[in-house]
């Protein structure tokens, strides 16, 4: 039988995640929140926590888990995608695969989308939905609109919206996402995607903290299942691009290599823990602070020759932006000492002298749960107090999405840190916005509970 007569047959008795909390296709917070904290519903569904990533200029790969038994000669997954919904043009095959760290003991699929394939243009929405014909069953019809990477996008994505569409093109950016008090932040930014307000997810580490569940029970690979299923709601629909975090590090990295297929090898990275792209007009580096990027290793010259060309591409994509878990500069009380006076001069002495020189815009982190952001500053000492023009990185910490560690609300006398510009000073969970245009960065930090903007601020280039 044709692969996919077998998936059509058994696909007319799904329901699908996204289905359990639509009314009036927007996002429910009290459905949301007993779907994504009880994962048993799921154990029946064909498809789970189906997330997206860059896989190229036209390209995406699409993955997501089968809760059966993995089997070795199986026949590979599909997802099917066309320019229309459930008319479908065109069929992509990929792998199907399992891993054993956590007592992982599913199925991951991974299948490459090329809108290339059938004549799509970027900034065109392009249909999709995905089965595992072994196990039967078609995940719902979902979308995604890819753009390009350079600056001319932005003019293209405005002129395919109403003349009175407040819409930009905008980024969620955050860090230290966890199962439990994670689901707001989770939430929110689905609100955002069903809305079209986000083009784009960033995460720069620390990703379900699994391996928190570990001292409780060895198996503990039910917590990335779980936070799969968590964010779906907005993965399925924008690419959700991460970077690793000290939290991931547990089983060699096990669940992080085998979830995520980042997109390092058209970046001409060596690894798959660190790699670049361009979006939307700003070239965005994802680092790994957990790997050595001393000066000499292998990260450290692969990220000064990324951001060489990235200097030279200014015309196209105007701005750069990195990433990477641990921060250069932060002041929590509770990790004064170790993370912000140790840690960090060490990771500035790495580092901070490319990103001065190749005039990186944005340095954000998390590892600290809380949010704080700087102003202009290099070796210490603060360039400007504006962010007209500025003439060296801003460096912001942007960790307090929710884990199950909670949030920190401590920080040093501003006397200890000149070079602070804002703190929030709140255990709410948060994340970020980011507006682009063409001379502009503009950047709101949300609570995600309550929508609260607790602070914005824009960087300008004239």
């Amino acid at each position: 039988m044709h692969i996919w007569t077998i998936c059509a047959y058994v696909g007319v008795f799904f329901v699908i995640i996204t289905e359990v909390y639509a009314t009036n296709g927007k996002l429910q917070w009290s459905e949301f929140e007993s779907a994504a904290m009880d994962f048993n519903k799921f154990d029946k569904e064909p498809v789970v926590g189906l997330h997206l990533a860059l896989a190229g200029d036209t390209s995406v790969v699409v993955s997501w888990l089968n809760t059966g038994h993995f089997v070795p000669e199986s026949q590979p997954p599909i997802c099917a995608y066309g320019q229309i919904a459930d008319g479908f043009q065109a069929i992509s095959t990929g792998k199907a695969y399992t891993y054993t760290a956590g007592d992982f003991d599913s199925i991951l699929n991974k299948v490459e989308i090329d809108i290339a394939k059938i004549g799509v243009k970027q900034g065109d929405r392009v249909y999709y939905r995905c089965c595992n014909p072994n196990l039967g069953g078609w995940s719902p019809s979902y979308n995604f609109t890819l753009f390009t990477g350079d600056v001319s996008t932005l003019s293209n994505f405005k002129s395919q919206r109403s003349p009175t569409s407040r819409k930009s093109a905008k980024i969620a950016l955050m860090a230290d996402l966890g199962v439990g008090n994670g689901r707001y932040t989770a939430y929110s930014i689905s609100q955002y995607v069903q809305n079209e307000a986000i083009q784009l997810v960033v995460h720069a580490g620390d990703i379900s903290y699994a391996d928190d569940f570990s001292l409780i029970q060895h198996n503990n690979s039910f917590v990335w299942t779980e936070y799969f299923a968590m964010i779906q709601p907005f993965a399925a629909y924008v690419p959700y691009m991460v970077g690793p975090g000290n939290h991931e590090a547990q089983f060699d990295f096990a669940a992080y290599k085998n979830w995520f297929t980042m997109p390092y090898n058209i970046s001409q990275s060596k690894s798959q823990f660190y790699y670049s792209f361009d979006y939307m007009g700003v070239h965005f580096v994802a680092m790994s602070t957990e790997h050595d990027f001393t000066p000499g290793s292998t990260q450290n010259i692969w990220l000064e020759e990324d951001l060489i060309k990235a200097s030279q591409n200014r015309e196209k994509v105007p701005w750069i932006f990195v990433h990477g878990h641990r921060p250069l500069y932060c002041s929590s009380i509770v990790d004064w000492l170790p993370r912000c006076i140790t840690e960090a001069k060490t990771y500035r002495a790495n580092i901070e002298h490319l990103l001065y020189k190749y005039k990186v815009d944005i340095y954000m982190a998390g590892h600290n749960h809380q949010y704080e952001r700087s102003y202009p500053v290099y070796n210490g000492t603060v360039i400007s107090k504006n962010y007209i023009n500025p003439q060296a990185t801003v460096y912001i910490v942007n960790g307090g999405a929710g884990n199950p560690e909670g949030n920190d609300i401590t920080f040093m006398p501003e006397s200890f840190v000149p070079w602070r510009a804002k703190i929030a000073d709140t255990s709410h969970t948060g994340w970020m916005t980011m507006d682009i245009t063409e001379t502009s960065l503009h950047f709101k930090y949300i609570l995600s509970e309550t929508w609260q903007k607790y602070d914005k601020f824009t960087i300008t280039r004239i």
